[in-house]
């Protein structure tokens, strides 16, 4: 199945030769736009949904002073995948070792609770 979009991010219909989704509903889209206010400095998304022509306010401070900032993408590749794994273990062995440390503290604390206790 092959699903075009027109540039206006439309889907389109039957009429221009194109096979849709099963049932022949065609959907448009949705964007979502990314936008700093310049107000407040907040950065937020904003859905854009086709029958609003409403401009998008800034959630912190209702500011309509918004700048529409470029969306950041994401890349993967092997190396990207192998530097996150690598933080990501290391993290978990951090936290591995504070939890180590932590549950020792505890042990020792029980331990001088019960020797005074039994004194």
């Amino acid at each position: 199945m092959r699903l075009a979009l027109d540039l206006r991010g439309r889907a389109p219909g039957p009429q221009q030769g194109v096979e849709g989704p099963p049932g022949g509903m065609y959907c448009e889209a949705m964007p979502i736009y990314e936008y700093e206010c310049q107000g407040c400095g907040n950065q937020f998304e904003f859905l854009v949904l086709p029958p609003a022509k409403d401009a998008p306010t800034c959630p912190s401070c209702n500011s309509e002073k918004l700048e529409r900032t470029l969306s950041r993408f994401a890349v993967s590749s092997e190396g990207i995948r192998d530097a996150n794994y690598k933080a990501a273990r290391k993290k978990g062995m951090k936290v591995g070792l504070d939890k180590q440390i932590e549950d020792t503290k505890y042990k020792h604390k029980v331990l001088k609770e019960t020797d005074q206790s039994g004194k």
